[in-house]
Formats: C-alpha cells, sequence, structure tokens
C-alpha cells in the first residue's frame, strides 16, 4: 500500500521491492509494464499533494516521460477515485472490481 509509506507502515524499499516481481508476470500475460508510479504522500500525515488519486499529476508525469498519448491511454483502477484521475490526465478510465479477472481490452473504446 503506497499511503502505507506515508504512515510509517511500509518502508519504501518493501514497495521497491515488489516492483521486480509484476514485469514477468504481465509479459506472460501479453502486456509490458514500461514504469512504475506511486504516490508516498498521505493527507493525514504528508499534507495534501497533486499526485495523490483523485488528483492526476502522477500520470500526467507518466505520460510525459513515456511521451504518452492520453488519448491512446488506458487506467483500470478498483475505486472511483482512480477514474477521476484519469479523466483528469485525459486518459480513459475503466473501473474494475478488484477481485475480477482483466478482461481482453477492446481498443474501439479508445475512439470516443
Amino acid at each position: 500500500n503506497q499511503a502505507g509509506i506515508a504512515t510509517g507502515f511500509s518502508p519504501r524499499t518493501d514497495v521497491a521491492a515488489l516492483h521486480p516481481f509484476f514485469p514477468g508476470n504481465c509479459i506472460r500475460e501479453g502486456f509490458r509494464i514500461e514504469s512504475f508510479y506511486y504516490c508516498e504522500h498521505h493527507p493525514d500525515f504528508s499534507g495534501k499533494c497533486l499526485c495523490r488519486k483523485p488528483g492526476s499529476l502522477m500520470i500526467e508525469k507518466a505520460l510525459h516521460a513515456l511521451n504518452g498519448d492520453s488519448s491512446q491511454s488506458v487506467m483500470f483502477g478498483d475505486k472511483p477515485r482512480d477514474i477521476e484521475a484519469a479523466n483528469a490526465a485525459g486518459v480513459y478510465g475503466i473501473l474494475r472490481d478488484t477481485n475480477a479477472g482483466l478482461p481482453v481490452f477492446d481498443s474501439s473504446l479508445l475512439a470516443r
């Protein structure tokens, strides 16, 4: 949990240790992760920030760093604030149940 860094529950090193685990699994599923972005802030501990969802700064940074096209990007989230952040950055947001399997993505959804 990213907010766990701000609260002191999770050391930054524990969060970073998870990152090498995901890329190999994703490649086996047919996609890849280019970078990891996360917010280490929590309003009760480190104050308000623009990268914490529903703020969109984290998404905007990723789009910029990866030369991404927001109109051709998708973000899956399990909370309405995830979708708010995606939409604020011009990205198509898809709300998913945390325990649901991922669907086959239909790229025609991007042709809004």
